[in-house]
């Protein structure tokens, strides 16, 4: 899970893990493989339109579901990234220069994509490599320095940026917890002939 940002189950969840049955671990696996779908879709829905948005997909991609253990006591669920950028767009923080651009005056630099080089959507159009391959260059700019391509401006020089946290795989793993709890309450009481939540636990 290389740069994996993980969610695991919240107080609650792990409350009720305690009262369950030994035989109810086929019941219990299932409703968290199916959780964790929920979670991964809503986190990948989420992507489009938004600045994470990307060309490949490869953020996309990368966010995946998993549920292990062998038996009621050990399951364990999670959704997490393959992405090694992916902690960042999660907990949010500062990326600075490190190595490119190290020969322009005051280097080294991120580049960041102009509107210029982004579609309506917002989506870069062109990486760096592109841009120079087409006969791109470095000139200054009333600021810093930036990359032209046929007397465009493509990419503003910069030495940091920062980046909010925007990804949201916490946030749609929370908004899961409750949900998850009554569906497996429900799959229970089917199964077992009695639920494990209480609707009304002062018998009101």
């Amino acid at each position: 899970m290389s740069g994996g940002v993980t969610v695991v189950g919240a107080g609650e969840v792990l409350e009720l893990l305690e009262r369950l049955p030994h035989d109810s671990f086929r019941i219990f696996r299932g409703q968290l493989r199916y959780t964790t779908s929920l979670i991964q879709k809503k986190v990948v829905a989420g992507l489009k339109g938004s600045p994470l948005q990307t060309r490949t997909g490869t953020l996309g991609r990368s966010i995946l579901p998993e549920v292990s253990g062998t038996e009621v006591r050990n399951l364990r669920a999670s959704v997490y990234s393959t992405a090694v950028y992916a902690p960042i767009h999660e907990y949010g923080g500062t990326v600075r220069a490190k190595d490119k651009y190290r020969g322009v005056q005051g280097g080294p630099y991120l580049n960041i994509p102009t509107q210029a080089n982004k579609t309506a959507a917002g989506v870069m159009r062109m990486g760096a490599r592109e841009v120079f391959n087409a006969g791109g260059y470095i000139a200054r700019t009333s600021k810093s320095y930036g990359v032209y391509l046929d007397g465009r401006l493509m990419f503003v020089l910069v030495k940091q940026v920062d980046i909010p946290a925007r990804l949201g795989m916490r946030d749609a793993a929370e908004t899961q917890i409750d949900p998850f709890i009554r569906r497996l309450d429900a799959a229970l009481e089917r199964y077992l002939g009695t639920g494990l939540v209480d609707d009304n636990p002062g018998g009101v």
